[in-house]
Formats: C-alpha cells, sequence, structure tokens
C-alpha cells in the first residue's frame, strides 16, 4: 500500500504565497492612498488658512480628519440673535476669507468640500423643565443657531449648490466643558465650522490645490 505524500509543504507554500501577495498589495495600496492624504490635507489647510486670516479670534482645531472652528458669537440663552455688531461684523469678515478660499479651489478639489455649520447648545438646568423639555429645547435652539449662521453666510454669497453647505444640529452633546458656570454655558452656546474633505472625490493626484489664475 502506498504511504500519502504530506500535504503540510504545500500548504506553506500556498500560505507563504499568499501572505507575499498579501503585503504586496498593502504596499501598491500604501502608495495609492498616501497622495489623496497629502491632498486632503492641503485643501483643508488652505480653506482654514482663509478663514484664520480674515477672523484672527477663531480657534482652529482638528476634529478627527476634520477641521473645526469655532465662531466667535456668544448667543444668550434659548436665543439664536446674534445681538453684538462687531462679531456680526466678524462673521461677514470671516465669509468673505472663506468665500475666497472656496474659489481658489479647482472645480474638482471644490466637489470634495463639504462644510457643516453645527448648532449646540448648553447644559445649563432650566426651572420648570424637565430633561426632556430641556432636550427638546437645547435641540431646537441649536438648529436655530446653524440656521442663523447658514443664512448670514448666504448673504455674502455661500449659497448651496454652488458651495458646499449644510447645517446641523448637536443640543448639549458635544460641549467644550462641562463646568457649571456662567462661562462655560456660554463658550457651549456657540456654532462651529466643520470643513470636511471627501478623498473618495478625489483623483490620487499631488496638483496644485489652488485652481490656476485666469
Amino acid at each position: 500500500m502506498r504511504r500519502r505524500a504530506n500535504p503540510w509543504p504545500s500548504f506553506v507554500d500556498f500560505f507563504s504565497a499568499l501572505l507575499v501577495f498579501a503585503l504586496g498589495a498593502l504596499l501598491l495600496f500604501r502608495d495609492d492612498v498616501e497622495p489623496i492624504r497629502v491632498l486632503v490635507g492641503e485643501i483643508r489647510d488652505s480653506v482654514v488658512a482663509r478663514i484664520q486670516v480674515s477672523l484672527p479670534n477663531a480657534q482652529a482645531r482638528q476634529c478627527g480628519l476634520d477641521a473645526c472652528i469655532d465662531v466667535p458669537i456668544h448667543f444668550s440663552l434659548n436665543s439664536d440673535v446674534i445681538d453684538d455688531p462687531q462679531e456680526r461684523l466678524a462673521l461677514e469678515t470671516a465669509c468673505s476669507g472663506l468665500k475666497v478660499g472656496l474659489d481658489a479651489l479647482s472645480a474638482e478639489h471644490l466637489r470634495a468640500v463639504r462644510l457643516v455649520i453645527e448648532g449646540h447648545a448648553d447644559r445649563q438646568i432650566r426651572p420648570r423643565l424637565d430633561s426632556i423639555g430641556r432636550t427638546l429645547i437645547n435641540w431646537q435652539v441649536s438648529a436655530q443657531r446653524s440656521a442663523r449662521v447658514l443664512f448670514e453666510l448666504s448673504r455674502c454669497g455661500l449659497r448651496a449648490p454652488a458651495y458646499p453647505l449644510m447645517s446641523a444640529a448637536y443640543g448639549d452633546t458635544d460641549p467644550l466643558c462641562l463646568e457649571d458656570s456662567e462661562e462655560c454655558y456660554l463658550r457651549n452656546r456657540r456654532v462651529t465650522l466643520r470643513l470636511q474633505v471627501d478623498s473618495r472625490r478625489l483623483e490620487p493626484d499631488t496638483a496644485s490645490v489652488v485652481a490656476p489664475t485666469r
């Protein structure tokens, strides 16, 4: 009776070849992804730089892969009105800088950009309101704040669909601070501009993020 050949060498060869193939594919994938990642950062940073030039008091920070800019507007409790004339003027200036930054992008890169205007509320306990009532009011007022800033941006020419703007409400779910103080409540009653760049809409090249001058 013939002895069966040992199958293990064949299995080892097969899995070794599979491992080499997987590593090669991973290296090719990294070579493809890295230029996209660099391009996303260049697009994001170029627009943020324009906003910061026009609005030096705005606080820019990293939000995962996005850039977040907290607009220096101080809302009163349960209000979406921009009372301070200086803050309204600062928002108009920021809008102009943002428009310049977006207009400087090529059409291809602009399609990959989305600007989300996020409205926020504080966690201040309001008399005669239970937790459900407080939650409903916070979601409503945060939506009104984001819509208010969206309207103000439209007045300087930033309107969808020509520009990739949308608004979103967060209620009191994303606070900057947690202290029970008027200063903390004021910080959390805010609007944040979140700049997103969708890498899936970009081609894997490292072309300049700025459109050619005409």
